[in-house]
């Protein structure tokens, strides 16, 4: 398993943070989930503007579109559920 987290994955220890919790202490799934998707919600812009900065999506009006370079990064991390 690699060390490195992604974005989402460090939200979701943050909320452990934040609700100052230590570990071996719990929290309800829903809660976790309710808190990941505050944050997902407040962070989309930065995160979908990120993305076409660095040319994996198009940011067009209300669409999203994957272009190569996403769909190259996808497979070549072995993101595709069919890979």
């Amino acid at each position: 398993m690699k060390d490195e987290l992604n974005m989402i994955e460090a939200q979701i220890l943050k909320i452990f943070k934040s609700s100052h919790k230590k570990s071996d202490q719990g929290m309800e799934v829903e809660s976790v989930l309710e808190e990941s998707l505050k944050a997902l919600r407040s962070n989309f812009d930065g995160i979908v503007h990120s993305l076409a900065e660095k040319g994996y999506v198009i940011h067009n009006g209300t669409s999203i579109i994957l272009t190569d370079k996403g769909d190259s990064f996808l497979y070549d991390k072995k993101l595709y559920s069919d890979y």
